[in-house]
């Protein structure tokens, strides 16, 4: 190990993992590497951490860093030979709901996998509730059990079912989003849906009224659990009733949105805030509110929760801090990760990546 004589062995451990971060991006003695702050969301450490582990580097050469230029690779980490990527295709499979109202575009796919992977085909599988598990079935058969590393799979948005079946199955994987419990052997990468709940309903508790909205998909899975959870801890924490939120489920069209929107807010005219878990429910919820006329939607707080970003905002807001380029990058080099060492010896941890409020007053 480089560091053998560091007394402190987490400070250690993150320098190691900084160092072999390096390498896996092929990276050589000057040219630029990551802030500190961006290291921070990568490998789930405090600041601090970070920047005793690269001041630790930059002791020794291994990194260079220059007040108000940035942090580059240092003349002391000498280019290994790179390890060879075993994966010759990459299947993602995704939702079809997901792909209609948060998709990740294929094009980002391809591009940001490639970083990681550039000799790997992207193949991207967009799947029905109903028909997902046969189409996953169809990939894993095809698949020789004498060369497992070759093929990878990458899950977004996906059920229990599948995760355990992928699971199962032994083949190199990551799940984009969350793991349902008893899923204990994929690594995954999520935003922090927590703190997206707590941070929508934040937002619409400034308005100090009593009722509030949720409009959530009508299909459910472990991220809209856990971003429900974020919301009603904060509103009891903030010593709000249970029926001071009313949950609507509703199928991700315009005209059924629409529909709820209207037949809620004519019942409930005390409803002054409402968190949509994608802009597509913000961006019909904000429409209706308009049509009821300036008073009405002067006293409305609306909020979404993620999903593709409108053209026209009207509305706050919960982002991620690392952008979905960045996310993809890292979904691949943790799956690259399972292709060349196992699921034993992984060494990228999954990652929450945390979140902000845009627009927010």
């Amino acid at each position: 190990m480089l560091l053998v004589d560091v007394e402190n062995s987490n400070i250690k451990q993150l320098a190691e993992r900084l160092v072999d971060d390096i390498r896996r991006r092929g990276l050589l003695p000057g040219e630029r590497y990551m802030t500190a702050s961006k290291a921070c969301h990568l490998f789930d450490a405090s600041e601090i951490s970070v920047h005793r582990a690269m001041q630790l580097l930059a002791d020794r050469n291994y990194l260079v860093r220059q007040r108000g230029s940035g942090t580059f690779v240092g003349s002391q980490l000498k280019p290994k030979g790179k390890e060879a990527c075993p994966l010759r295709i990459v299947h993602v499979v995704m939702s079809m709901d997901y792909q209609r109202t948060a998709t990740v575009p294929a094009e980002i796919l391809v591009d940001r996998l490639g970083v990681s992977m550039p000799e790997a085909t992207v193949e991207v599988h967009y799947v029905t509730q109903s028909d997902a598990m046969r189409h996953l079935d169809r990939i894993v058969e095809r698949i020789n059990p004498e060369e497992k590393n070759r093929e990878g799979i990458i899950l977004i948005r996906s059920s229990r079912k599948m995760q355990m079946y992928v699971e199962q199955a032994g083949v190199p994987a990551v799940v984009f989003g969350g793991v349902y419990p008893g899923v204990t052997d994929l690594p995954w990468v999520d935003v922090d849906q927590v703190a997206v709940g707590r941070k929508m309903a934040q937002h619409v508790m400034k308005t100090k009224a009593g009722r509030f909205a949720l409009l959530m998909r009508d299909d459910w899975r472990r991220g809209d659990n856990r971003l429900y959870e974020g919301i009603t801890r904060e509103l009891g924490d903030a010593g709000y009733r249970l029926d001071a939120l009313t949950v609507l489920s509703i199928p991700p069209e315009d005209h059924h949105i629409a529909e709820e929107v209207h037949a809620l807010l004519s019942q409930d005219t005390a409803v002054t805030g409402i968190m949509c878990r994608t802009h597509l429910y913000a961006d019909v919820a904000a429409e209706v509110v308009e049509s009821l006329g300036k008073d009405r939607a002067k006293k409305m707080r609306i909020v979404a929760g993620g999903g593709r970003k409108p053209s026209l905002i009207r509305y706050a807001y919960v982002a991620p801090d690392t952008t979905e380029e960045e996310q993809v990058e890292l979904v691949g080099q943790i799956l690259l990760d399972r292709a060349i060492h196992g699921s034993q010896n992984t060494k990228t941890p999954n990652q929450v990546v945390p979140v902000h409020l845009v627009g927010g007053d």
